[in-house]
């Protein structure tokens, strides 16, 4: 949607971008959605601290719904399977079954 400015679902061509996608709050504007967060070191009375990685922007087409999220600044993440962040990378000469 964002590479072509129509909607791949309806053909729309009227759409939404909210840049950068926000938590929503009651009270606020919300919190900017980062695309995650890496663990940097440790903080105050050894608890870990974390840094806020890239963020997210919403394409939505106005006549059916249909939504994307684009992320910015993946390159900054690092793998941490135990808090769900993995790299699958399928460039990798020999990689799977068939070798």
């Amino acid at each position: 949607m964002k590479r072509t400015q129509q909607c791949p679902k309806c053909s729309g061509r009227r759409l939404w971008v909210v840049s950068p996608w926000r938590v929503p709050a009651e009270y606020a504007g919300g919190e900017t959605a980062p695309l995650a967060f890496n663990v940097s070191a440790e903080g105050f009375l050894g608890m870990p601290k974390y840094n806020a990685v890239g963020a997210l922007e919403l394409w939505t087409c106005e006549a059916c719904g249909y939504s994307e999220f684009w992320a910015t600044g993946a390159r900054e993440l690092r793998e941490d399977p135990s808090r769900g962040i993995s790299l699958v990378d399928s460039t990798v000469k020999g990689a799977g079954p068939f070798r």
